[in-house]
């Protein structure tokens, strides 16, 4: 799961710093206890967003669902995130949501007790392309989430998404 928030500058600006850092811990607690609530471990953080994974440890085999359920949590709880303070417009705080599905490893770093977990080949690739081309507010999924989620999550073909540094692209729903 590839989750930032849309408009993250221009709200930056509006709200000033110190009430942009209190919306941004209140989005990461959001995303922090909703990945964990399905399974998921998030595995970084950056200005204003984060990529978590399902189904490393434990494994899963439902780990597309998890990962599915938990976009639609972050969805549906990211406004309580919301500051007092006036946003864009006054707008609703969104998300943009990419998710893909793909092999994980785990690795001791020398000298580290702590495991780090890193998605192998372009899977983190189509989860930040299909975040990136996701319209505010909305979760893109691959083809490959799809096939696994179909029977439970309505889904319709949004088109193709060109994945960065690579020259193919990938059906998104």
């Amino acid at each position: 799961l590839s989750c930032a928030l849309t408009q993250a500058l221009p709200l930056a600006e509006v709200l000033g710093t110190e009430a942009m850092h209190d919306l941004l811990d209140r989005f990461f607690c959001l995303a922090l206890h909703t990945v964990r609530a399905y399974g998921g471990m998030v595995s970084q953080f950056w200005d204003h967003g984060f990529v978590a994974l399902f189904g490393a440890v434990p494994a899963y085999d439902d780990h597309a669902m998890r990962a599915v359920q938990a976009a639609l949590d972050l969805q549906r709880h990211l406004p309580e995130c919301q500051t007092e303070e006036r946003t864009l417009a006054d707008e609703e705080l969104e998300a943009c949501m990419g998710l893909h599905s793909g092999e994980v490893i785990g690795k001791r770093l020398s000298g580290e007790r702590r495991i780090i977990y890193m998605a192998v080949g372009d899977t983190m690739q189509v989860a930040a392309s299909l975040q990136r081309h996701a319209a505010p507010g909305t979760i893109l999924i691959s083809e490959l989430i799809y096939h696994l989620v179909r029977e439970v999550v309505p889904g319709v073909i949004a088109g193709q998404v060109p994945v960065a540094a690579t020259a193919t692209s990938v059906t998104a729903y």
